[in-house]
C-alpha cells in the first residue's frame, strides 16, 4: 500500500500541562516529496573517518551513511545549505545528550553498482537506490530495514522550531515482528499496530499511552534496533496502525539522523543504544530501600515522628521524600485546592514546616535519606518578576523554571540550590519535568529535553559538591534523560486495575536505558475526588490494591515508593488494617534480603546500561510466546515475577519460559516452557508468584533498618541448581568489587562449591540449597555450609547432597 499519496490520521497529545485526551490530526502524505534523484557518489570523507556521501541531483540534499565498530549504521539525510554545507553535530550532540565517542567509526568498503550503490562493513551493509531514493539495511545477509515509496522524504512547509519536516516509511515483511521500546509509557511491550507520540506527558487519571520519558527507538524481535535521534516534540510513529505492510515515522523539525543497531539479541541492542545516549553512574545502594514520600508531611516534626515510628516498629526504609511543603509550609495544600498555585520560599526551608538544618541531621543519624522536591513554580512572585526582567528564568505560560544552556541563568538557579546542597541534601525529585514546553533557546524545543538537561544540571550540582553525579527523581525527560533520571510515571490512581500500568511503565523505561525506575507503589490519587471516607480507605488499602499491587510490587519496583495527594490517604504501614501491617512488614524484610542481587544488578546497568526489570524475551527472544508478554518479567537473568493483577483472584495462570525452575517460597521444582498454576493467597508472601531459574546461586543479606554503603559482612548463597547440579553468581559490589562463586556435582555425589573474598574485610559465607520456607512458618534456614574468609582469600567447600 503507498505512501506517497492522499493523507494518513495521526493521534496527538495536545500542548498541554496535564494528561489529556488525544487529538485527531491529518497528515497530508503528498506535502513529503523525496530529494531529486539520481543520487550522486561524493569521494568527500565524514567525521572521524570514511563515510558513504551521496548528493541529491539538483545538489540540496546529502546523504551521510557511517559506520560504528561493525555494530552500527548511522544514517543522515541533510539540507545543503547555499555555501554547499552540511550541519556536522546534531542538536543533541551539540547539548552534550548523544554522543558517538565510544564507538571508532569504521572504514566502509563502498561499491558503486549502476543503480544500487553499497556501503558495508562486518557483515552490516547499507544500500541506496539511485533512481528510486530507497534505501536498505542488511545484517547479515538478511534485509532488515527496507524503505518504500522513495526513503526519506521532506517538506516545504516551514519546520517548528527548526530544522526540516520528514517522513520515511518501511516495509512490514514479517507478520509476527513484535516492536519493543519507546521509552518510559504505560503500553503493553509489542507496539505492533499503535502509533507513539514522541511526547512527553505523566500519567494521570486518563487510560492510554501516557508517561514522561518518550523516546524514539525501539527494538525489532528480528534483532536490530532503530533509533531516530531527534528530539523534538511530536517526533511519531506508526507501527503498521494506518497501513498493514508498513509503518513510519515522521518528525515536525528536527534532523532526519537514524541509527540502526545491530543486534541479534535484545541486550547486545540496549548496550549499544545507551552507549550513544548515556548510563547512569555507579548507583548508591539507598536507591533500593524503601521510599517513603508523603503530601502529609507538612511539618519537620511530623516528618521525624514517622522516622521515629518506621525505625520503632521495624519497617526497614532508606528515604524520606518531601513534597512541596518543605519550601511551603503547612498551608502548600490548602493554598493550592483554593487558588491552584504552588506557594513557594525561593528554595529556602519555610518557616513554618520547621528547622530543615535540624530535619537533615535527625535523618541522617536515624540512617534515612532525604529528597527534596522542586517543580516549575519554586520562586516566590517577587523574585519571578526581577529574575525575568533581568533574563535569569524562562518563563512558558504558567511555567517559571531555570534557564538552562545559559551562564548567567543556571549560576542564578545554583546560587539558591547551593544551601541545600552544603546542608547535605541527598537527592533531588524533578517534578513537572514532563510539561515545560517553549524552547531551551531559539530553534531549540523544550518539551521533550527540558528534563534531561535540568537533570543533568542537578547531577553537576552535586558532583561539585563531592556527592557523585546523583540520579534526580523525575516526571519526564526524552534523548539523554538516561544517565540523570530516576523516572517515575507520575500522578497514578489507586486500585489493582492500574496496577498493570506501573510494570509496563518500568519494562519499556527499562528497555530504553533507564535501569532504575519508581513508581507510586498503589497509587497516587484516588479514582475519584468526590469519594467518602470509607470509599476512599477502600480504594487505597483493600486488599486487592494494598496486598496485591504495593505489597507485590515492593519485591520487585528497583526503587520502591509510596506517596500519596491531598485527597489521599498516606500508605504508611500503621494506616493499614492493623491485620495487614505485619504481611507490610514482612516484604520488607524480605526486600532487603536481596538487596546484594539489586544492587548488582544496578553495579552491572552503570557498565552496561542494562535494565533490572526485563520482559520475557529479554533472555527468551528465540520463543515467539514471550515477545508479546508483558505480566510475567524478570528481573535480572535469574528472577522471575508473575504478579497478581485480577481483583479477587487466588491463583495465577502464565506461560513459563522453558527450563528449570524453583519457587522462590518453597523450593518446589517447575518445568517450564508451558502454561503453569500457581496459588496465590492474599495473606502470605507466597501470593507473589516468584520463580528462580535453575542454575542459579541467589545473594542475601540480613534484613538491616537501612542500607549501609559498605559491602555486607555477610552473605547466604541459597544455590538452585540445574540438573547437572551446577549453579552460578556473579556479584558486583562497591568499590569495583566481582566476585564468581560456582557450584558443581562431584563423581561421589556431593557438590562443590567454590567462594572467595575480594572486599577489603572478613566476610562469613553461609551457604543452602533452595529457600526454605521461614518466613512463613517460623522456621529457620537450615545452612548446608557456613565459613569466614579473609580478605583476598578463597575456597573450595564441599557440600552434602540436600
Amino acid at each position: 500500500m503507498p505512501t506517497k499519496n492522499g493523507s494518513v490520521r495521526q493521534w496527538l497529545h495536545p500542548e498541554s500541562l496535564m494528561d489529556e485526551e488525544y487529538e485527531e490530526h491529518e497528515l497530508d502524505l503528498g506535502a513529503f516529496t523525496p530529494p531529486a534523484v539520481p543520487w550522486t557518489v561524493s569521494d568527500e570523507e565524514g567525521e572521524g573517518g570514511a563515510a558513504l556521501n551521496l548528493l541529491s541531483a539538483d545538489g540540496r540534499w546529502k546523504v551521510r551513511v557511517q559506520a560504528l565498530d561493525e555494530v552500527m549504521l548511522r544514517l543522515r539525510v541533510m539540507p545543503v545549505a547555499a555555501d554547499g554545507s552540511a550541519s556536522s553535530l546534531t542538536t543533541t550532540e551539540k547539548l552534550g545528550l548523544v554522543s558517538t565517542e565510544k564507538f571508532t567509526p569504521e572504514k566502509l568498503k563502498i561499491s558503486d553498482e549502476g543503480q544500487t550503490v553499497r556501503a558495508e562493513r562486518g557483515g552490516i551493509e547499507f544500500r541506496q537506490d539511485r533512481e528510486s531514493g530507497d534505501f536498505s539495511v542488511f545484517i547479515d545477509g538478511e534485509p532488515m530495514l527496507e524503505s518504500a515509496d522513495g526513503g526519506a522524504r521532506f517538506s516545504a512547509e516551514p519546520p517548528e522550531h527548526g530544522g526540516v519536516r520528514s517522513f520515511a516509511a518501511f516495509r512490514l515483511a514479517d507478520e509476527e515482528e513484535a516492536f519493543w521500546g519507546f521509552g518510559g509509557r504505560v503500553r503493553p511491550v509489542d507496539r505492533r499496530g499503535s502509533t507513539v507520540d514522541i511526547f512527553s506527558e505523566k500519567v494521570g487519571k486518563k487510560y492510554g499511552d501516557y508517561g514522561g520519558f518518550p523516546l524514539p527507538y525501539f527494538i525489532s524481535s528480528r534483532g536490530y534496533g532503530v533509533f531516530l535521534n531527534n528530539p523534538w516534540p511530536h517526533v511519531y510513529f506508526d507501527m503498521g496502525a494506518s497501513f498493514s505492510d508498513r509503518w513510519f515515522l515522521t518528525a515536525p523539525g528536527g534532523e532526519f539522523d537514524l541509527f540502526i543497531i545491530r543486534g541479534p539479541a535484545v541486550a547486545d541492542i540496549v548496550q549499544r543504544f545507551t552507549a550513544l545516549c548515556g548510563r547512569i553512574d555507579n548507583p548508591q545502594k539507598f536507591l533500593f530501600g524503601f521510599w517513603v514520600s508523603s503530601l502529609g508531611f507538612e511539618t519537620s516534626d511530623y516528618l521525624l515522628e514517622v522516622a521515629n515510628r518506621l525505625r520503632q516498629e521495624d519497617y526497614p526504609t532508606d528515604n524520606l521524600v518531601l513534597d512541596g511543603p518543605w519550601r511551603g509550609g503547612p498551608d502548600f495544600i490548602a493554598h493550592y485546592k483554593k487558588y491552584h498555585e504552588y506557594m513557594n520560599n525561593d528554595l529556602q526551608w519555610h518557616p513554618d514546616f520547621g528547622d530543615g538544618i535540624h530535619t537533615l541531621e535527625r535523618a541522617h543519624e536515624q540512617g534515612f535519606k532525604l529528597t527534596l522536591h522542586l517543580n516549575s513554580r519554586i520562586f516566590t512572585k517577587e523574585t519571578v518578576a526581577e529574575a525575568l526582567s533581568r533574563g535569569l528564568l524562562r518563563q512558558h505560560g504558567e511555567e517559571v523554571v531555570i534557564k538552562l544552556e545559559d551562564k548567567e541563568g543556571e549560576e542564578f538557579f545554583l546560587n539558591h540550590l547551593r544551601p541545600r546542597i552544603e546542608e547535605g541534601v541527598d537527592l533531588w525529585w524533578t517534578d513537572h519535568t514532563d510539561r515545560v514546553s517553549g524552547e531551551i533557546k531559539p530553534g531549540v524545543p523544550s518539551r521533550n529535553l527540558f528534563g534531561p538537561l535540568w537533570n543533568r544540571f542537578l547531577a553537576k550540582a552535586m558532583a561539585a559538591a563531592g556527592k557523585g553525579e546523583r540520579l534526580s527523581l523525575s516526571r519526564g525527560g526524552g534523548i539523554g534523560s538516561q544517565r540523570y533520571a530516576l523516572p517515575w510515571p507520575g500522578d497514578t490512581e489507586s486500585g489493582i486495575e492500574r496496577f498493570a500500568e506501573d510494570v509496563w511503565f518500568c519494562l519499556n523505561a527499562g528497555l530504553s536505558g533507564f535501569p532504575i525506575t519508581s513508581v507510586d507503589m498503589g497509587g497516587f490519587t484516588l479514582p475519584r475526588n468526590d469519594m467518602s471516607e470509607e470509599e476512599a480507605y477502600e480504594s487505597v488499602f483493600g486488599q486487592d490494591n494494598l496486598h496485591r499491587r504495593l505489597f507485590q510490587s515492593i519485591m520487585f519496583i528497583p526503587a520502591p515508593r509510596i506517596h500519596n495527594n491531598h485527597y489521599g490517604v498516606p500508605r504508611l504501614p500503621w494506616q493499614c488494617p492493623e491485620e495487614s501491617q505485619g504481611l507490610y512488614r514482612q516484604f520488607l524484610h524480605e526486600r532487603y534480603r536481596l538487596t546484594p542481587y539489586f544492587h548488582s544488578l544496578g553495579l552491572g546497568a552503570a557498565d552496561s546500561g542494562e535494565p533490572i526489570m526485563r520482559p520475557l524475551f529479554y533472555h527468551f527472544q528465540n520463543d515467539p510466546r514471550t515477545h508479546r508478554v508483558s505480566d510475567v518479567f524478570m528481573v535480572g537473568d535469574r528472577v522471575l515475577f508473575a504478579p497478581v493483577f485480577e481483583a479477587g483472584a487466588r491463583s495465577r495462570r502464565f506461560y513459563l519460559p522453558a527450563g528449570g525452575w524453583y519457587n522462590y517460597w518453597n523450593g518446589e521444582f517447575v518445568e517450564g516452557g508451558r502454561e503453569v498454576e500457581m496459588p496465590c493467597p492474599t495473606d502470605r508472601l507466597a501470593g507473589l508468584p516468584m520463580l528462580i531459574r535453575a542454575g542459579s546461586i541467589l545473594p542475601l543479606q540480613t534484613p538491616t533498618p537501612c542500607l549501609d554503603e559498605d559491602n555486607p559482612k555477610q552473605i547466604d548463597l541459597i544455590m538452585y541448581p540445574d540438573a547437572d547440579g551446577r549453579a552460578q553468581l556473579d556479584l558486583r559490589e562497591n568499590g569495583g568489587v566481582n566476585h564468581r562463586f560456582t557450584l558443581q556435582r562431584r563423581d561421589d555425589g556431593n557438590s562443590e562449591l567454590h567462594l572467595e573474598n575480594r572486599t577489603d574485610s572478613p566476610r562469613t559465607y553461609r551457604a543452602a540449597w533452595l529457600r526454605a520456607p521461614h518466613l512463613e512458618a517460623e522456621q529457620k534456614q537450615d545452612f548446608a555450609f557456613s565459613c569466614v574468609l579473609e580478605p583476598g582469600e578463597t575456597k573450595r567447600a564441599e557440600i552434602q547432597p540436600g
